[in-house]
């Protein structure tokens, strides 16, 4: 079987996302068509780069390049990462080429087109797709409730590599309080952090915090750490490519975005044995229960971040006990999960291409006659119809 995969995401999370379909044995080939290849262990991989650009011209190439795609290759399934635009291209070319798709939603891009004031056009699309994949059971009841049909909806798990991302040391030995990794941008707050530890250090005045990751506001976030008193407590670490090292030197991981969908970076976090404490945004509820496996928090509220930090740092049997549970995403986010799904997925929409009166096979709820991508056409005609 072959493979054709449009998407676009960070070169860490393009693998993380196809290799569990990369690890399939039946799967021969996975062709990928980005805008640029990137770094990928697997050689059944075949780049096909579309090139960037403005908005419009890369989608418009994006969409030529896959076309020669299934044109030229023998293609058996097509796969797109996010609905806005490479679900509605996948689709597009799916139905034009007459091949199955599926389309993965991964969080925010879900929480931000599939809610906007075009949602309905995206979820009519959705709803003639062979199989929708969303992160989590809160993801999963909100597409049902638009008419997708439950038997071609599941649940895909982020994929981890639990080679890497695991605990390698014990937390008493760990070098820092507290890590926080992401980019240094205003939808992060990484202020909130440094707000937070400015009040842990009142009363562990030998606390220390890592912050990796750069971004535009990195001066005003180190000239905030100065006026709090907390800059020499504070690594500034900027971009680091081992994570997870750096993982295994701290016993609590911060995330206090005010945007997110399931991040990646919480959940490798936690398989290192960091306990998270976390900003309730996205569907980060579908894991994380307060209090058993790391701690929610409203937005905003640095006060119970520093908190719930200081519980944890004052009572190590506690710190202990809920770094164990977040240690349990080692088994629900490995590739081998996310595999299981890949395999059911492929299995069940090729039977119903055999047996296309079987029940409860993945059966389409739109009726022909509405043409979906008219509608579609509300978030821009020409992500839909550039490759002719």
């Amino acid at each position: 079987m072959n493979v054709l995969a449009l998407l676009n995401l960070q070169p860490c999370q393009v693998v993380s996302y196809l290799n569990p379909i990369c690890r399939l044995p039946e799967v021969n080939q996975l062709h990928i068509v980005r805008h640029t290849p990137v770094p990928f262990p697997s050689e059944k991989i075949v780049w096909h780069p579309s090139g960037g650009g403005r908005a419009f011209f890369s989608v418009r190439r994006l969409m030529k390049t896959a076309d020669q795609v299934l044109r030229n290759t023998k293609i058996d399934y097509v796969v797109a990462i996010n609905p806005v635009p490479y679900g509605l291209a996948a689709w597009r070319l799916a139905r034009r080429h007459d091949k199955p798709v599926a389309v993965s939603l991964i969080g925010s891009d879900y929480r931000y087109h599939c809610h906007a004031w075009y949602g309905k056009a995206i979820h009519a699309v959705l709803r003639r797709c062979n199989a929708i994949t969303g992160t989590g059971e809160e993801m999963v009841s909100t597409l049902r409730s638009w008419g997708i049909d439950r038997e071609s909806v599941a649940v895909l798990p982020h994929a981890l590599e639990m080679e890497r991302f695991r605990p390698t040391k014990p937390l008493a030995e760990r070098k820092y309080d507290a890590i926080c990794v992401g980019q240094l941008i205003h939808r992060k707050r990484v202020d909130l952090i440094i707000r937070a530890f400015s009040q842990v250090l009142k009363s562990r005045g030998q606390a220390r915090l890592a912050i990796v990751g750069e971004g535009p506001l990195r001066g005003e976030l180190e000239q905030l750490a100065k006026s709090l008193g907390a800059a020499g407590q504070i690594d500034f670490l900027g971009h680091q490519n081992h994570v997870e090292r750096l993982f295994n030197e701290a016993r609590v991981h911060l995330l206090t975005s005010e945007v997110e969908g399931l991040p990646f970076v919480m959940l490798e976090a936690m398989a290192c044995g960091c306990v998270p404490i976390v900003t309730r945004c996205g569907t980060i509820e579908d894991v994380l229960v307060d209090g058993k496996n790391g701690y929610l928090v409203a937005q905003q509220d640095y006060q119970t971040v520093a908190r719930r930090w200081l519980t944890l740092l004052d009572h190590p049997d506690q710190l202990a006990a809920i770094s164990a549970n977040a240690l349990e995403v080692r088994t629900d986010y490995s590739w081998a999960a996310a595999e299981a799904v890949w395999q059911q997925i492929f299995e069940r929409v090729s039977l119903r291409r055999r047996h296309p009166h079987a029940p409860h096979i993945v059966p389409s709820t739109q009726p022909i006659g509405s043409r979906p991508h008219r509608l579609a056409s509300q978030v821009g005609a020409e992500m839909v119809k550039a490759a002719k």
